[in-house]
């Protein structure tokens, strides 16, 4: 938040003096008198404090020159004797307003807050009508956080000076921080008006428009800040926070660093570089931008916090906790470092507390979405499916950054297992990955055993492969225009329409069956089978915002994998980091050939064993009842649940765990072991 300071003295061409013959040396005041005013005007300030000075010297108690030589050590910062020659000037004469208007703005600077208002309070009293002292009083009460107070201020001071932008300004400031944001634009755009190269009210109005979530206007006000004033490096800092969140991550780099070159010490500006530096998981140039923040500022809550981010992303848990609660200790409503406290917590697989984390920010934010979002995969996780799927519904909100489709238009349509499903269209919607349409498509059958005319939704990739699936009627790719229907629930919503627990998970496999004509075209593509054959997957999309701890490098896995099985790749992206291990193993890589999942079930179908990390490829194994391993991180996801080698979900299906964060050596060798005994 940018405050106007009040102004620092009061006008001189408004000064009349008022001092009265009082001996023979009043000629020669009034003399030195008229030189120190024109002095002053002139700016000559050490000038006009000589000559007032001199006045003093004849007159000690001289009223003029007393408030006079304190609105000079006003303006050269001098506030000590300021003070001391107001407090003077106002014991020789109690009833002067402006007088106590600049004793006012002297104690401001001097932060004793309490007793400006106190100034500011009588000189109103004694000028009924003084609009910058109601102004000036305005700017304490933001400084004291008394709002409401403070816009009273600005609403007397704007009434008595219709066309004093400042205040519109200070009142568009209060406005926004009571979160009445759409005022405050307004406030902000009245101050535009009345001064239009005000580069302080587009900025302000930018950091409104942002809260909103209005970016590209904020965007488009910081720019115009900038270009009124080039040196701005508050609008280059609030420039760099809109750019992040529009996803232009150099701009906002570009932006943060333009913001320091202007103003060396600013930890706000260093603290939002760190922001986009680890968003641009340049880690370790983060953290050191991070700390030369809190360095600047030792208490800046938001540097802890972005810490905390950057630790949490190296997965250096009991650090990133240590961040998150310096953070909350210096800001005990931080909602955000609340909720990242509870991921950290839970990655930790400290689920009770991590859940507590959860209710503290919803508590503090009910409308918390990813907060309400995590806490049901935690209680999923913990097999608590009645809250969890209950509460997994809240993903629709707006503010959550999955992969949903379109959900708003279909709300009074939505099927969650109330209404009788006989002679009625229901149309399943796929939503998130294809590892969830793969999983949750056997809901398909239940539904019309239920009387339903299913219309299943799928990604493309999926099409060919479950066009036989038991139960659909019509099969959609998606961005198909929408069919008539009478019902509609998303894929990952069939669970708690049917009210699904750990007793009565349809698990029965197969539910997915491969392409017989494909499996033949690719059992003579592998040729006559002289070894058992191990179908592998050992990394997923790199969108997938968990994927740097569900995927592994293959020349990490490699070595544990005995020569007397034939190895088979069922990934149809290979990483650049992994090509030169797979040309140079035995692995026998078809990426090229898997264009869609027929192809790949088919492939997989003719596996004796797949052996895989958690992506897409686990549930096609799983659905088509192929033996499988999956290797799950330390904190899996949900649907994999906690301390079980087997799946409710897939009864051929064994999961293999980290024993700590990161651990996939200990993992592997387990692997090596166990599938040695295959060939025992």
């Amino acid at each position: 938040m940018r405050k106007k300071s009040p102004p620092t003295s009061k006008n001189t061409k408004e000064i009349v003096s008022e001092a009265t013959p009082k001996d023979e040396d009043l000629k020669k005041i009034s003399t030195l008198l008229q030189q120190g005013l024109s002095s002053h005007r002139a700016g000559l300030l050490l000038e006009a404090k000589s000559l007032y000075q001199q006045i003093l010297n004849l007159n000690p108690n001289h009223f003029d020159a007393l408030q006079l030589c304190g609105t000079v050590d006003t303006q050269t910062k001098n506030w000590a004797s300021a003070l001391n020659l107001f407090n003077q000037a106002l014991h020789i004469n109690p009833k002067n307003a402006s007088v106590y208007f600049n004793q006012g703005i002297v104690l401001q600077e001097l932060r004793r807050l309490e007793e400006a208002l106190d100034s500011y309070k009588n000189a109103i009293e004694l000028k009924k009508e003084y609009a910058q002292a109601y102004a000036n009083k305005g700017v304490v009460h933001i400084e004291l956080n008394q709002l409401s107070d403070a816009l009273l201020c600005f609403d007397k001071a704007i009434e008595f000076q219709h066309g004093d932008a400042k205040s519109y300004f200070n009142r568009g400031v209060a406005l926004k921080e009571l979160g009445r944001l759409s005022e405050a634009i307004l406030s902000y755009d009245r101050a535009i008006e009345l001064e239009n190269n005000y580069p302080e009210a587009f900025s302000n109005k930018g950091i409104a428009q942002q809260s909103l979530g209005h970016l590209n206007e904020a965007l488009e006000n910081f720019n115009k800040a900038i270009s009124l004033k080039s040196n701005f490096a508050e609008a280059y800092s609030n420039r760099s926070i809109v750019l992040q969140k529009l996803g232009r991550l150099g701009d906002a780099l570009q932006s943060c660093d333009q913001a320091i070159e202007l103003k060396t010490n600013y930890a706000q500006a260093y603290s939002n570089r760190g922001s986009i530096l680890s968003e641009l998981e340049r880690l370790d140039e983060a953290k050191k931008a991070l700390i030369c923040a809190l360095e600047l500022n030792p208490n800046y809550a938001e540097a802890y916090y972005n810490l905390g981010v950057v630790f949490k992303k190296l997965s250096q848990h009991n650090e990133a906790l240590t961040y998150f609660n310096y953070a909350i200790e210096l800001k005990h409503d931080y909602a955000e470092a609340h909720y990242n406290k509870g991921v950290v917590l839970c990655e930790m697989l400290h689920l009770d507390e991590g859940l507590i984390c959860y209710e503290e920010a919803i508590e503090l934010v009910p409308e918390y979405t990813a907060a309400h979002w995590n806490k049901s995969l935690t209680l999923l996780l913990k097999g608590d499916f009645h809250h969890g799927f209950i509460g997994y519904e809240c993903r629709w909100k707006n503010e959550m950054d999955t992969n949903l489709t379109h959900q708003a238009s279909f709300n009074s349509k939505l099927w969650l297992g109330a209404e009788s499903l006989n002679g009625k269209n229901l149309f399943i919607r796929c939503e998130q990955g294809l590892g969830d349409t793969l999983q949750f498509c056997r809901y398909a059958k239940m539904a019309a055993e239920l009387g339903a005319r299913v219309i299943l939704e799928v990604q493309p990739p999926l099409l060919n492969l479950l066009n036989t699936l038991e139960g659909v009627h019509e099969l959609l790719p998606l961005g198909s225009p929408l069919p008539d229907f009478d019902f509609q629930c998303p894929t990952l919503s069939l669970p708690l329409a049917f009210k699904t627990n750990l007793d009565n998970i349809p698990n029965k496999t197969p539910y997915i069956k491969s392409n017989s004509v494909k499996r033949e075209e690719w059992a003579q593509r592998l040729g006559l089978k002289s070894k058992p054959r191990v179908g592998l997957v050992w990394s997923g999309s790199t969108v997938h915002k968990n994927d740097r701890n569900r995927s592994i490098r293959l020349a990490d896995l490699t070595p544990f994998l005995p020569n007397l099985f034939e190895y088979i790749c069922l990934q149809n992206e290979i990483r650049d980091i992994d090509s030169s291990t797979v040309r140079a193993s035995n692995i026998k890589n078809y990426s090229d050939l898997l264009v869609d999942f027929e192809e790949t079930a088919a492939l997989c179908d003719l596996m004796d064993l797949v052996i895989c990390v958690d992506t897409s490829v686990a549930h096609l194994a799983g659905a088509l009842g192929k033996k499988t391993w999956i290797l799950l991180p330390y904190a899996p996801d949900w649907r994999w649940m906690l301390g079980r080698t087997d799946s409710p979900w897939y009864s051929t299906v064994k999961l293999y765990r980290q024993q700590s964060t990161g651990d996939w050596e200990g993992l592997f060798k387990i692997i090596e072991h166990e599938i040695s005994q295959i060939l025992k």
